[in-house]
């Protein structure tokens, strides 16, 4: 199975019709990027973390003596803030390592929801 997208429709705010077919409209979106994550097997998160990103294509490295996972994950760009919600859902027990780009944006989400519940 291919993922193609996800399209978030609370964030839809105006609907039309155009020329643009799913072909041609999917070639130009469909631009793939990598993050590197570490997994700490604690609350069964390794078994949650592959079913949570299933649809996607990922490489990973089980580390017994750590209970540490390595996984590279492949997603759609358009995809990256779905995919950064989905991550914030381990809490501690999941760590972006790269790309830096990726990590900054997963602090700057941080950071917010850290300042709205100083407010």
């Amino acid at each position: 199975m291919v993922d193609r997208g996800i399209i978030n429709l609370s964030q839809v705010t105006l609907t039309k019709l155009t020329d643009i077919t799913p072909e041609s409209f999917l070639a130009v979106t469909d631009k793939k990027k990598q993050a590197k994550i570490k997994i700490l097997n604690e609350r069964n998160a390794v078994n949650r973390f592959m079913l949570e990103f299933a649809e996607l294509e990922k490489e990973s490295v089980f580390d017994e003596d750590s209970g540490e996972c390595m996984v590279s994950i492949k997603y759609d760009e358009q995809n990256e803030n779905e995919i950064i919600i989905r991550l914030l859902s381990f809490g501690p027990v999941v760590e972006v390592l790269s790309p830096y780009d990726f990590r900054r944006k997963i602090k700057e989400r941080v950071d917010r929801q850290l300042a709205l519940m100083k407010e």
